[in-house]
């Protein structure tokens, strides 16, 4: 039979308790017990996310994450699986009968973001920086994690019969958003690097019905700054959000918002640049393409 060292019988012990918690088991085992029964004082941390369709995977956690807790100038990193179990190789936080705050987020890295690059679902998710804040106030924390950067997708409505342009230059177009290219990631404070002038790839999605793209983007100001360009048949189009324009004050459009999913419809004819723009900032259909309906009003694009 297979030995196990004391840390790991620790960690599969306070795994199964994570785990009893996560899938809400507390009519037969309640957290009182649950405590008591974890009696070395080393604090249960379960996490999950508000809006879990962030992930590859398709569910809240692809279960190779690494998470930062700091408290005071202390931080220690712990794993979470698929299920939200926390689990750390270091010596592990403790109750020990006084109220403390904690905070989290990942990814945990020194390193600079690459924001340029998000042409495949692992680039953007990669880019899906996450964190939360919890009072410990026994041996039991559960973790509820926000989205930290704006979540920014356009879709192209563009047909040859109306546009202008030729079925092969509507094919070759190119999208990108323009914005911060990189950022730090600290203590859960996204910091951007550089100025907001960078060209951001998209990961593109395409049929025979639509054609969309979408990226992880720095919240923050972008009033007369470029932020949309499209390039088709030699033509350059451009849009910049402009506080001398009434519809993008009243819809913000100058605004990337934290833990926000803001739409762009672009429509391209040689006559012209128009976007409509659906910002969804609340509520678990805002990272989550099912079901979400509202108007949308024209917003007139800058040309250039």
């Amino acid at each position: 039979m297979k030995k196990m060292n004391a840390k790991n019988i620790r960690n599969n012990r306070l795994a199964l308790l994570v785990w009893t918690v996560s899938l809400g088991v507390l009519s037969c085992t309640s957290e009182t017990d649950i405590e008591n029964l974890n009696g070395s004082g080393e604090i249960v941390f379960s996490a999950h996310v508000d809006n879990p369709v962030s992930r590859v995977t398709e569910s809240a956690w692809d279960g190779d994450e690494v998470i930062g807790i700091k408290s005071g100038e202390t931080i220690k990193t712990y794993t979470v699986d698929t299920e939200g179990v926390m689990t750390t190789e270091e010596t592990p936080y403790k109750w020990e009968g006084e109220s403390y705050d904690v905070t989290a987020w990942t990814p945990y890295t020194n390193e600079e973001i690459n924001l340029t690059n998000q042409t495949t679902e692992e680039l953007l998710f990669g880019c899906d920086l996450l964190a939360s804040s919890a009072k410990v106030e026994s041996k039991i924390v559960r973790f509820s994690f926000t989205h930290r950067m704006t979540r920014m997708w356009w879709e192209l409505q563009i047909t040859d019969e109306n546009s202008g342009y030729t079925q092969q230059e509507i094919d070759a177009a190119k999208v990108t958003f323009l914005g911060y290219g990189a950022a730090t990631y600290t203590d859960g404070t996204v910091t951007p690097v550089g100025e907001p002038d960078k060209e951001i790839s998209t990961r593109i999605m395409r049929s025979e019905y639509y054609w969309e793209g979408e990226a992880m983007m720095v919240p923050c100001e972008m009033w007369e700054k470029p932020l949309i360009k499209v390039e088709i048949g030699g033509n350059t189009y451009v849009y910049t959000p402009s506080k001398d324009n009434p519809n993008d004050v009243e819809k913000r459009t100058g605004d990337l918002l934290p833990n926000t999913w803001q739409r762009y419809y672009l429509s391209v004819t040689k006559e012209g640049f128009n976007v409509d723009m659906v910002s969804v900032s609340s509520g678990f259909e805002q990272w989550k393409d099912e079901g979400y309906d509202s108007d949308k009003g024209l917003v007139e694009a800058d040309m250039q």
